[in-house]
């Protein structure tokens, strides 16, 4: 039975995770800062293209954020 619930778990978080992976990025190089900012706050958090190789992730409060992560100011 432990052995049903670990391989569900499993399951799960190999799909949830493959979800997030798949989101697309905004390119921030097209847009304004307010632009920027807008799809942030309006989704949490997002992860921004800052080129075509580079990409960041912003959050809207601390709330977005891991354990023993601290949101700063970009």
């Amino acid at each position: 039975m432990r052995h049903i619930k670990l391989t569900c778990a499993a399951i799960v978080l190999v799909t949830v995770s493959s979800e997030a992976m798949a989101q697309s990025r905004p390119p921030t190089t097209a847009m304004s800062c307010n632009q920027a900012q807008s799809i942030v706050l309006s989704q949490g958090a997002v992860v921004l293209n800052m080129s075509a190789t580079a990409y960041e992730r912003y959050v809207a409060s601390g709330a977005y954020c891991g354990l023993g992560e601290v949101p700063g100011p970009a």
